[in-house]
């Protein structure tokens, strides 16, 4: 190889590494939860369920727990008791 196919080598491995971290950037913590929030208003249940674990998770992270005892059941019976009957 030459040092030019490397250096295109070791760039687009950047660019990917770059990609990857503001697209984890853009889906955890504060910047994911008005997007979680929706998820919940929406007709979906498994969607309404999942975003209800993922922001039952952060709520017992924040509260000082370790955020995996539960791992955010309360809020999913919630949502599916309205829904489920």
């Amino acid at each position: 190889m030459t040092s030019r196919q490397i250096w295109l080598n070791l760039g687009g491995l950047g660019a990917l590494i770059a990609l990857l971290g503001l697209t984890y950037w853009l889906n955890t913590g504060a910047r994911a939860v008005p997007g979680l929030i929706d998820d919940l208003q929406n007709g979906d249940l498994q969607a309404q369920a999942l975003a209800a674990m993922h922001l039952g998770h952060w709520a017992g992270s924040e509260i000082g727990g370790t955020g995996f005892g539960g791992y955010g059941c309360g809020i999913v019976y919630l949502v599916c008791d309205d829904q489920c009957g």
